[in-house]
């Protein structure tokens, strides 16, 4: 478990992770509903205690060069924010950075 993880945040996958979910997406490509909470399930982590998923992984779409739209890619970045403050894309949209 990652260091600040609180316990019980991040279950172990109960499902085989579809490699669909890794396929390189288009740069215009904008995340559904759909796609963050089949990320979240994949992942094994619990949609709503992370309503803003979605909204982190379409900002984190400006590193397309590095998760190639890529939907759990995208997902994992923006859990990571989120566990370290989980405000942080509203900070960002407060800012003018988002």
């Amino acid at each position: 478990m990652l260091k600040g993880t609180p316990p019980g945040a991040f279950q172990k996958p109960t499902k085989r992770i579809i490699p669909a979910l890794w396929q390189c997406r288009d740069r215009d490509y904008r995340y559904t509903e759909s796609d963050a909470e089949i990320a979240a399930s994949q992942l094994g982590v619990d949609a709503d205690k992370y309503p803003d998923l979605l909204r982190g992984m379409q900002h984190e779409l400006e590193h397309h060069d590095l998760t190639c739209g890529s939907i759990l890619a995208s997902a994992l970045i923006s859990l990571a924010h989120f566990r370290e403050d989980e405000d942080y894309y509203k900070k960002l949209e407060a800012c003018g950075l988002s």
